[in-house]
């Protein structure tokens, strides 16, 4: 609907404009929002098809910073039909939005305060250029806890989907050619990525 477009227009543009900023005062604020669970609901493709749901309870006392910047993702819509773009046994990434578009600043570092363990949800540290990428930990991956990977929340239902998601294309999709041509590249050469229909934050 054209309101609902505007209304995520606007909000795009506030958050190209606050930038890290706008991340300054996350503090009590964030972690004063708890049990707020982010609903996925991906379209699996790939060898299963069908759909699923996975639950992840968000958790700003871990992550205050990357938590409001999921948050700030999804209500925007930018998690909106991205492909699940490098799957393996250990991790599902995804992020990039499915049509590309000017990216909101990079964010600060969370302080690691939860270890990536399996059905922990995960943004990528700043050396990663911390905008929007982040993904599902398939099996206990500690090893990342030294190196800056701050987990925003952990799954609470439908760990079996996230094992389900493809894995077939591994990581030979190009980050580059995503954040260029976004699902025009992956739809073409990588047709059976599983997708993120959308993703709606509880109240």
């Amino acid at each position: 609907p054209r309101g609902r477009a505007a209304r995520r227009g606007a909000e795009r543009r506030a958050l190209l404009r606050a930038g890290v900023a706008g991340l300054a005062a996350v503090g009590q604020a964030a972690v004063a929002k708890e049990d707020r669970v982010a609903t996925f609901r991906v379209e699996l493709e790939g060898d299963d098809n069908g759909f699923g749901e996975i639950k992840v309870r968000l958790r700003p006392d871990w992550a205050p910073r990357g938590v409001k910047r999921f948050e700030q993702l999804s209500r925007i819509g930018d998690l909106e039909d991205a492909a699940v773009y490098h799957v393996t046994g250990q991790a599902a990434h995804f992020g990039l939005p499915a049509s590309p578009s000017l990216e909101p600043a990079p964010i600060k570092d969370d302080i690691v305060r939860a270890e990536n363990k399996r059905g922990t949800l995960t943004f990528k540290p700043s050396g990663m250029a911390r905008v929007n990428e982040m993904f599902f930990n398939k099996e206990d991956n500690t090893w990342l806890d030294r190196q800056g990977y701050a987990p925003i929340g952990e799954v609470v239902e439908g760990m079996d989907v996230v094992d389900r998601l493809y894995a077939g294309y591994g990581k030979r999709p190009n980050r580059h050619d995503i954040k260029m041509e976004g699902n025009k590249y992956l739809d073409e050469d990588f047709p059976k990525l599983s997708k993120i229909v959308a993703v709606e934050v509880s109240a």
